[in-house]
């Protein structure tokens, strides 16, 4: 896991300082190595910067930037190759000759060999860009989930690349300006709307994607991914989970590949236990577990993680690490703001920062369960929007009803059916006759009332079956909130930490396999019903058997007792910028609702925090 830079210097006018400035800034991603390399042509010149962590070959014959012998081929890269060793046999049966044992010397023959033809056959996690000076143009691209970040800014000066946008910042080459466009959005769903960011003209490559532009001349962007297959409408369940078994388990083998110290974070839940009790069938060794752990005191603001972790790393036998999650936690507050590219609000992300600095001690390379809800149809609002779909016609008779149960249902205090009182009170207040944005408004924070302008209109558009409906929705949930969220996060948190993570449940066979299943199949069974029953087969029926829990903060509780002022500070001063976009009134009116009871706004407020923080930090 690295972080990449790259300057094309169209003027030819730059220096090597440029490119520095951009390493320093990305030093976190990659502390074990560190490069830069200037090649000038007759037309233009260009900059290669790169921070190596160490995961596999840990020896100086990995390092990059990696070039050819005649300088012709230049490789920076950031991730893993999963499948790297059946692509190796395929070079050597073509005469390739190897020095290193690593993935990133098989991804630079590849890209010698076959260019923008073979990126389809890559599996796994990255972001590279690939200099060939015989046809005078630079490739870059991208994994098909999202895994690994690449942005973008391009004048007619130059072209400018980097894992971060904070990369591109340092380089003090591109002026700051808001998108303001991306606050209506975010203020909608908590995340940037790909491919724009909330800095003008810096964009983020979309995944699956590649960028190829010549060193003078337009760029070309495209997608790389070919068609999936049709959806097999005919296989059993106990086929569904046979499949499924046997792919994960060589995903888990492939995703342990890695010549430094591992762990897991662990939950508690089906995911990362799953993940845990494959590890314990093939792995006997010792292994380390981390996980996060909430106070009693929190009650139903926060989660159970911590007893089903513990609990789970006792069976299936783990050296088990706790973090117990204090207020004191949001003394870190602005330096996690200071960290974060953009905002994205999701409490998760400094939970996620604490853990990997936890775990950076004694591990290097961590194993996450995320991806598998958005996957497997894991998140209440899959198997709330499921519901909708198939009572569709009563639920609209009833239409006005359920708007006025909404807003009796108790969230907002501590109580033992709070949480599923917040689930009922967000269904009966987002339903609407269009199927789509009614499942749009299950994703949604509502503090935007205008209409969404981040989708395709198209998603918009109500299909006529239940399958139709729920595979839109779905491809939704994994096309924005999974890259834009959870991946975000889990990157950019991990990566300050220099912790390399992996997402078995993201391999590249496992989601060919998956997504030929039909979406209502996904849900027949409940909520993530296949790993569920996965588990079960390893014993591990009481995991199953828990309240679907976010990953996050109990920060409503924070928020009722008094002990979360800091993240407030802005209501007191008279200028924010997000006083231009929500007004302070509506701002205060959701911390006093909160404050008192009525209802349960801390997602908002956490989100309405972070933007405000994010926004002083950057451009006041």
């Amino acid at each position: 896991m690295c972080g990449i830079n790259f300057i094309l210097d169209k003027k030819k006018t730059l220096d090597k300082v440029f490119i520095d400035r951009m390493n320093r800034a990305t030093s976190h991603r990659g502390p074990d190595h560190d490069d830069t390399l200037e090649i000038e042509s007759d037309i233009s010149k260009f900059f290669l910067g790169h921070n190596r962590l160490k995961i596999i070959d840990l020896t100086k014959r990995s390092d990059q930037p990696f070039i050819s012998d005649d300088k012709n081929f230049i490789l920076i890269y950031n991730g893993e190759i999963y499948n790297f060793h059946d692509l190796k046999n395929q070079l050597l049966r073509k005469g390739y000759l190897f020095r290193s044992s690593s993935d990133t010397e098989v991804l630079f023959y590849w890209l010698i060999e076959n260019g923008k033809e073979g990126l389809n056959d890559l599996q796994g996690m990255f972001s590279f860009i690939f200099i060939n000076r015989n046809d005078q143009t630079v490739l870059m691209s991208r994994d098909k989930q999202g895994m690994k970040p690449l942005f973008y800014y391009e004048d007619d000066k130059y072209l400018i690349v980097s894992s971060e946008i904070q990369g591109i910042i340092a380089s003090g080459l591109v002026q700051k300006s808001l998108n303001a466009k991306q606050i209506s959005f975010y203020l909608n769903f908590r995340y940037a709307s790909l491919p724009e960011t909330f800095f003008e003209d810096i964009f983020e490559l979309q995944p699956g994607s590649y960028l190829k532009k010549p060193f003078q001349g337009e760029k070309k962007i495209d997608s790389y991914q070919k068609g999936l297959k049709s959806n097999i409408e005919d296989i059993s369940n106990n086929e569904l989970l046979q499949k499924t078994e046997e792919i994960l388990t060589d995903a888990v083998h492939r995703h342990l590949v890695c010549d430094v110290p591992w762990g897991l974070f662990l939950s508690g839940g089906v995911d990362s236990t799953l993940l845990l009790a494959l590890i314990r069938e093939f792995f006997d060794g010792p292994l380390q577990t981390f996980s996060i752990k909430h106070h009693q005191s929190e009650g139903s603001f926060g989660t159970e993680d911590g007893y089903y972790a513990k609990k789970a790393s006792q069976q299936y036998r783990s050296d088990h690490y706790e973090l117990e999650i204090r207020n004191d936690i949001l003394d870190n507050f602005e330096d996690y703001v200071l960290k974060s590219d953009q905002p994205i609000g999701d409490s998760g992300a400094l939970l996620t920062l604490m853990l990997s600095n936890e775990a950076r001690g004694s591990a290097k390379m961590i194993l996450s369960g995320a991806g598998a809800d958005e996957i497997f149809a894991g998140y209440n609002r899959h198997l709330a929007y499921y519901r909708y779909l198939k009572f569709y016609k009563g639920i609209q008779f009833l239409y006005p009803i359920l708007t006025g149960i909404s807003k009796l249902l108790p969230t907002g205090f501590n109580h033992p059916l709070r949480k599923t009182a917040q689930l009922a009170r967000k269904f009966c207040s987002q339903i609407d006759q269009n199927r789509m944005l009614t499942f749009i408004n299950f994703t949604s924070l509502d503090l935007n009332k205008e209409m969404p302008t981040g989708f395709d209109v198209k998603e918009l558009i109500s299909h006529s079956s239940i399958q139709e409906n729920m595979h839109a929705a779905l491809a939704l949930d994994r096309g924005n909130y999974l890259v834009s969220d959870v991946l975000a996060l889990n990157d950019r948190m991990s990566m300050r930490s220099g912790i390399e993570m992996r997402m078995p449940f993201l391999d590249n066979e496992l989601l060919d396999f998956i997504y030929t299943i039909p979406s209502t199949k996904l849900l027949e069974n409940g909520r993530k019903w296949i790993l569920s029953d996965l588990l079960k087969r390893r014993n591990g029926h009481v995991y199953t058997k828990r309240m679907k829990e976010g990953f996050g903060l109990p920060i409503g509780n924070w928020i009722r007792k008094g002990k979360a002022s800091v993240l407030f500070q802005f209501l007191k001063q008279e200028k924010n910028i997000i006083f231009d976009h929500l007004p302070r009134i509506q701002i205060q009116q959701l911390l006093s609702d909160h404050e008192k009871g009525r209802a349960d706004n801390s997602l908002s407020l956490w989100s309405i925090a972070t933007l405000a923080k994010w926004l002083e930090v950057n451009f006041d």
